[in-house]
This record gives structure tokens, C-alpha cells and sequence, in this order.
């Protein structure tokens, strides 16, 4: 029998047991939950004072808003038993007005790890164990006063900046060398290694330095624990995981401000561990906003070793020919909108957006983005901004968003879509300026606005909502 069957059967008859009190999007999380508490003697050694039972955790299904609450006794009045066989899980709702997001949240008064159903695996195992420990450690890091990364847009990141994306990935390559090479050598490699971080970081603003480096602290050390806590029952799991991260982000610029960081602060953390010492303690003792001072510590008057093994100028060769592909498909999509041979319908809601009082919502399909550099993207899949009163959009055809400022959508000649202001059907002048109720109808396209102010030109209708 496969190792994950047991797990899988268990599961099973868990979930028939359940059925009738717990979602079954829920229910797989009981038997994953207690495999991770199980062998957590060992926690210590993820770091001094970390306890996965004594962390509290909100597993939420994010479309019924449903949540079983484990690690928290007494169970509050609004979390009570989710069954009589399992009288330390509590089953409730999410808190009101709170977003079903992954994170650290209050919930039933206390902290808890919130972990998404949907990234659980349906077979348990290593993996779900990971993700786990991964966000009980957060809650641990809120605690112990570990400070936050500093906020900053993805957007704001060079993602076809291909000198970046090849150092990224290189670094990736290094370290991933750092967990397989003899201890003799470890320290030569993190030498090179801060040293191609520096000659990397030097491309970009104070800002994203500090960011990064905060984000290897706050996700990569939630992975390390993640790591750490797989690698007990399923090692290859846990190190092939590791190692395929390390591999994939900083091609084409993919994940550089967020997955990647997770990925190598788990990854200098293991690396730190390989060379013996008590570099938590170390850790500890600097502002915590950063592995640097440890690393740097670590490799102190130690010659970079050799790197001839990454071949730095095939990365560069690779990235410089995907950035310059890149760059023509997105010049090319931003054309065909912009100038779409029929009508190009642009809707400015920079103001609306920063005016108060105006409740927003979005939704969209999470894939079909379209990364353009700096801060634009177009969506190719379902997309959806409300404000309550104002506008309501909705768009299934290529949409160009310059974030916060604009939205634009081109139609063919074959495909002039019905505009209506005020109830009646609109006939454009060009250089004309209206106001009124706007409704624009067209292929995969539709577009409310309680008053707007139309502006014409040929081809190009500019829509600006008016906050009452």
C-alpha cells in the first residue's frame, strides 16, 4: 500500500463521519491538523519556544465563510464542537467584514494562523503538514515582535530587467548547492552568495533591498518551520519541494517579489543550520529585520568560492532573449487595445477610486494576468469592479488596467458596442462632451455608470464617473 493510503482511507472515513456536521472542504483538515500535532516534541529545535499545539488555527472554507478552529480550549461560544467525537475542534463562521485572506488575524479572541481549505492538499501528507507550520510560525513571529516586511507593489519590482532575472536565478542555483555541499565548503559558497546578492541589489532602490531581506525573514523563516516540521516523515518530500522553488522563480521574473524570498530565506535558514552554531540566538540579538548580519557573520573572511558552475553568461543569454519576447507580446496587446480598429472605450477612475465614502469590491478570475512593467497589467480572463453608487464593470475581453488610474478595452470595427446615456441610445460626435447615466454594452463587455462625463474623439470614447 502506497505510504499517503492510509493517511488518504483515514481520511475518508473521517469525512463520512463528519458529513453531517462539518463541510467536507473542511473536514480534511481534522485528520491533517493532527498529523502535524503529532512528534511536535521536536519543535524547540525550529526555534526556542515554538509550540505548533499551542498555536491557534482557523482553517476557512473562503466561499461559505466556515471555519474549524483547532489549539484553542476553552472553545469560545461561537466556535463550539464541530462534533461530539472531536469536542477540542470548534466550527464556526469567519468574523463579519472580515476578507477571507491567509494570514494573522484575530478570530474567536485570539491570534490565529489563517490557512485557506482550498491550499490543503485532499491527500494530507508532508505537504499539508508544511503549510501548516508555515502559518503557525507567523502567529509566532507576531508574537515574539519580529518585525514586518515592509510593504511595497509587486509592480514595483524590474520583472523584465533580464541582468536581474538571471542573478535571481542564480542565487536560487547557489543555494540550492548550499544544501548539498560538504560542510567544508559551505561558507566559500554563502561568501559568493552575498556577494552576487550585492551585485544583484545594487539594480535596485533602498526600498525593495529592505523588502526583500524582510521577506526572507518573515516567509522564509514560516517555511523553514514548514520545512523543518515535513522533513520529519517525508524528507525527499520536503527537500524536492525546497529544491524545485529554489529552481523555478526569477525566470522571466517570476516571483520575485513574493514566492522567490519565501523559497531563499527557507533555504540560507537550512543553510545556516548545516553549519552548526546557535545562529538563532545570534539572529535574536540584531534587529530582525534581516538574515544579513548572520550570513555575514557566518562567512566572515572566507573567499567566494568559484562559480564558474552557474554559467552566468548563458543565465543572461536566456533572460535577455525572454525579456526582449516579453516586452514585444505585451507592445503588442497594449496596441491591439489601444488602438482596436472600431472603438476604444477608456474609463478614468482615479478620482472615484480616492474619493471617500465609496464602498469598492472586485473580482476576477486569478489567471489570464498580464504583467506589463510598471504599475499596468492586462486581464485577459473575468474581471469585475464595483463602486456602490458609482460604476459597475465587468469584462471577460482583453482589459488594460493601469492600477489605480484607468481602464481601457478596444472593440473591433465588427463589434461597436450599444452606448446609452441617460436611457437612450448615443450617437458620437467627436470633440463632444456629454454628462449623464452611461451604459455600454458590447462583446464580453458591460459598463454602468450612475453620471459620468463623456469626452469623444475619433475612435476614442473617455469616460470619467462622477462621485455624487
Amino acid at each position: 500500500m502506497p505510504r499517503s493510503a492510509p493517511f488518504a482511507l483515514s481520511t475518508l472515513l473521517l469525512t463520512l463521519a463528519l458529513s453531517a456536521a462539518v463541510p467536507p472542504k473542511l473536514a480534511k483538515a481534522v485528520p491533517e491538523v493532527q498529523a502535524a500535532d503529532r512528534g511536535t516534541a521536536q519543535d524547540p529545535a525550529i526555534w526556542p519556544g515554538f509550540s505548533f499545539p499551542q498555536t491557534a488555527l482557523l482553517v476557512f472554507d473562503p466561499a461559505s465563510r466556515q471555519a474549524l478552529l483547532f489549539h484553542v480550549a476553552p472553545l469560545p461560544a461561537d466556535f463550539p464542537p464541530a462534533d461530539p467525537a472531536l469536542p477540542a475542534v470548534g466550527l464556526g463562521s469567519l468574523p463579519e467584514g472580515q476578507a477571507p485572506r491567509e494570514g494573522t488575524a484575530p478570530a474567536a479572541g485570539r491570534l490565529c494562523a489563517w490557512i485557506s481549505a482550498d491550499r490543503l492538499p485532499a491527500e494530507g501528507g508532508g505537504d499539508a503538514t508544511e503549510i501548516l507550520y508555515a502559518g503557525a510560525f507567523k502567529v509566532f513571529e507576531a508574537f515574539r515582535g519580529f518585525p514586518q516586511a515592509p510593504a511595497v507593489p509587486e509592480a514595483d519590482f524590474p520583472f523584465l530587467d533580464a541582468e536581474m532575472n538571471a542573478l535571481s536565478r542564480a542565487e536560487g542555483a547557489l543555494l540550492a548547492r548550499c544544501l548539498s555541499a560538504p560542510p567544508a565548503e559551505i561558507r566559500g559558497y554563502l561568501s559568493a552568495f552575498l556577494a552576487l546578492r550585492q551585485r544583484r541589489q545594487s539594480r535596485l532602490p533602498e526600498a525593495l533591498r529592505a523588502y526583500e531581506w524582510g521577506r526572507e525573514v518573515e516567509d522564509g523563516l514560516a517555511a523553514y518551520a514548514g520545512h523543518v516540521a515535513r522533513a520529519r516523515s517525508d524528507a525527499e518530500g520536503a527537500r524536492s519541494a525546497l529544491l524545485k522553488s529554489l529552481g523555478e522563480w526569477g525566470r522571466k521574473g517570476a516571483g520575485l517579489g513574493g514566492e522567490r524570498l519565501a523559497a531563499t530565506g527557507c533555504a540560507l535558514a537550512l543553510t545556516l543550520d548545516r553549519l552548526g552554531g546557535d545562529w538563532k540566538a545570534a539572529f535574536e540579538k540584531t534587529p530582525r529585520t534581516s538574515l544579513e548580519p548572520v550570513l555575514a557573520g557566518a562567512a566572515a573572511n572566507v573567499q567566494p568560492a568559484d562559480l564558474t558552475f552557474l554559467d552566468l553568461p548563458g543565465l543572461l543569454r536566456e533572460e535577455g532573449e525572454a525579456a526582449a519576447s516579453a516586452r514585444a507580446e505585451r507592445e503588442a496587446k497594449v496596441k491591439a487595445i489601444r488602438e482596436a480598429a472600431g472603438l476604444v472605450v477608456e474609463v478614468n477612475v482615479e478620482k472615484a477610486l480616492a474619493s471617500p465614502g465609496v464602498r469598492w469590491s472586485n473580482r476576477y478570475a486569478p489567471n489570464g494576468v498580464l504583467r506589463l512593467e510598471g504599475n499596468g497589467e492586462i486581464r485577459e480572463k473575468y474581471y469585475n469592479l464595483v463602486g456602490e453608487g458609482v460604476l459597475d464593470l465587468a469584462s471577460s475581453r482583453p482589459l488594460l488596467i493601469e492600477t489605480r488610474k484607468s481602464l481601457t478595452v478596444g472593440f473591433a470595427a465588427d463589434e461597436i458596442p450599444y452606448i446609452a446615456l441617460d436611457g437612450k441610445p448615443l450617437v458620437l460626435s467627436a470633440g463632444e462632451t456629454r454628462e449623464g447615466a452611461v451604459e455600454v454594452r458590447g462583446n464580453h463587455f458591460v459598463l454602468k455608470v450612475n453620471r459620468a462625463r463623456l469626452r469623444y474623439a475619433p475612435k476614442v470614447l473617455t469616460l470619467e464617473p462622477l462621485v455624487p
